[in-house]
Order: structure tokens, then C-alpha cells, then sequence
């Protein structure tokens, strides 16, 4: 199936959006914060594939622009990313992490673009995240994660936040290439993947999520229909390179999933807990995580705080 460039229509989406606004720039508002790193790691063991390299050096950096329209509840953010490796070419990438207009009012807001949904409360895992797709070649963690276009209406009541989601677009996941580590043996596809939809990247998804803080204990729970952000791999799907190299074709499924996520407050102690619930075309499941977190306030009068999760 053709691909159709999503990014050009939401920029001149966004763009659209703040034409009349956008005539009397005021470049003094323009807020820009970001982060610029440099990598280096070294592996101790060979890697379990010929001609992987010992060691290796990146560079990255994200920038935010943030712009408050004046005289309104209108913002537009615009976050681009890159990164350069020096072994792995499918490291070596660019993407727009958020690019959005952002509405904020007393009862409702509305954001329109592409943007980050960041979900869950455990440390080590997040089993409920489902918005965003994973960038996994930026780190083996999860944590970070591509932009999505969405369109994303929050309704605040006094029992609850009420947060409706359609995704117009699916971004695939993007692993680490042949040459980088850590990855996979053999390695997952960046050029191929496989559908059960035959919408595939056009697939529209659907999520709602409620949200609401009771006591000591802060809450959601949400409901997603979609294509699974999390690809399965079959030995029996493989993409043969011209070198003879194979690597393995990404499946992803329609899915629903359930998910909640709690944290109660007392005093030192938080405790926490994810949990989803998945049916599609494979097996079903639940999975979840929890724990606690203990934090030590001001040790030794030195301000310093020391958390124990």
C-alpha cells in the first residue's frame, strides 16, 4: 500500500490552525529549552553476531519550542529530535516528537498534532502505556517514545478527567539496525512489517481514558482499540537481504486492552500499581506491575531527600 506523508498534512494542520495568530509573531514569547547529549559505551563481551563492534560513540539532541498565543488559551509546540551513531544507521535518525496546538480552557482542552501521552506510575516498567509508539533504538528501557498524531479532547467534571483519543496514523516501532547493540540476533526489520489490518499504518485507533484523585490515591482506567504497539515476530516471517542477511518482519495485531493504574500517598510511602488486560488474535492475557517507593526527607539537615522504590 502506498504510504501517505502524515508529517506535511499535520504541519499544515498546525500551521493552518495559528495563521491569523502567526502574522504578529512575538518571537520574544517563544520558550526553548533541550537537551543535548553525547554517548559513549563499551561492551566487555563480544556480540553474538560477526563484525559487531566493541565499543561505540552517538550524539543527540531535542529541542522545545513552546509559543503562547496572546490573548487566548492557544499554545503550539514543536519538539524535534535527532540522533547520530556511529555504527548504527538505523540509530541515525530524525523524528518530531511533539508538533501540536494545545487549547487549554476551565471545563475542556483540546490538542491537535503530535504529541507525547505518558501514562503509569511504576519505575522499571509500564505495562499500561499504549499512545506512543516506542523508540526502541534510542534505549532498551521503553522510555522513550515517537511522536503520535493524534487529535486528544480532555473534558474536566467534578468527577473526573475524561480523555478521548483518535489516532489517525500508526507509527512503527523502530529497533536497532544489524550493526547496533544491544539489539537482536537475527535482527527485526526497520523496511518491512506485517498487518492484520489491511489499512496497515492507516488504521484509525480509538482510546478513553478516565482519571481522577480520591483521598490518597490517584486513579485511571481506559479502554484502547487498535493496532497493538508492541509487534510479535514469527521465524516464519523473514525479510531476506540482497548480502543474504535475514531479518525478522515485525507483525503487529488489532487489539483491545483494558489497563488501570494506582498510586496512594502516605506520607513517606507511595504505593503503586499497573495492570492491562489484552485480547487480539493471539492468546490473551493480563499483565502488570507494582511496587512501592520510601523516600527519606532532608537527611542530616542537608536538604538532600533519598527515595528507596
Amino acid at each position: 500500500m502506498p504510504r501517505r506523508p502524515v508529517l506535511p498534512a499535520l504541519l499544515w494542520l498546525c500551521a493552518g490552525l495559528a495563521t491569523a495568530p502567526a502574522r504578529a509573531l512575538d518571537y520574544d514569547a517563544v520558550q526553548v529549552s533541550g537537551d543535548v547529549s553525547g554517548e559513549y559505551r563499551y561492551f566487555v563481551d563480544d556480540g553474538d553476531r560477526p563484525g559487531l563492534a566493541d565499543h561505540s560513540v552517538s550524539l543527540a539532541a531535542e529541542l522545545e519550542f513552546y509559543y503562547p498565543l496572546a490573548d487566548s488559551d492557544d499554545s503550539l509546540t514543536f519538539t524535534p529530535f535527532y540522533r547520530w551513531d556511529q555504527h548504527d544507521d538505523d540509530r541515525t535518525h530524525a523524528d518530531i516528537r511533539e508538533l501540536n496546538w494545545q487549547k487549554v480552557t476551565r471545563d475542556w482542552e483540546l490538542s491537535i498534532g503530535i504529541s507525547r501521552v505518558f501514562w503509569g506510575v511504576t519505575e522499571t516498567v509500564h505495562v499500561v502505556n499504549i499512545i506512543n509508539q516506542v523508540d526502541l533504538a534510542e534505549s532498551p528501557d521503553e522510555e522513550d517514545l515517537l511522536g503520535q498524531p493524534m487529535v486528544n479532547l480532555t473534558l474536566v467534571r467534578d468527577w473526573g478527567s475524561l480523555d478521548l483519543f483518535v489516532l489517525p496514523y500508526f507509527r512503527e516501532r523502530i529497533f536497532p539496525g544489524p550493526n547496533g547493540r544491544p539489539g537482536t540476533n537475527p535482527a527485526i526489520s526497520n523496511s518491512k512489517a506485517s498487518y492484520e489490518s489491511g489499512a496497515e499504518q492507516w488504521h484509525t485507533d480509538f482510546a478513553v481514558r478516565w482519571s481522577d484523585s480520591v483521598d490518597n490515591w490517584d486513579m485511571g482506567v481506559y479502554q484502547f482499540y487498535g493496532t497493538s504497539r508492541e509487534p510479535r515476530v514469527d521465524p516464519a516471517f523473514v525479510d531476506i537481504k540482497p548480502d543474504g542477511q535475514v531479518e525478522l518482519v515485525p507483525i503487529y495485531d488489532i487489539i483491545h486492552q483494558t489497563g488501570v493504574d494506582l498510586q496512594g500517598t502516605f506520607d513517606a510511602w507511595l504505593l503503586k500499581l499497573e495492570a492491562i488486560y489484552r485480547a487480539g488474535p493471539q492468546d490473551n492475557f493480563f499483565a502488570g506491575a507494582a511496587g512501592f517507593e520510601y523516600t527519606f526527607f532532608d537527611i542530616a539537615g542537608s536538604g538532600a531527600d533519598i527515595g528507596i522504590i
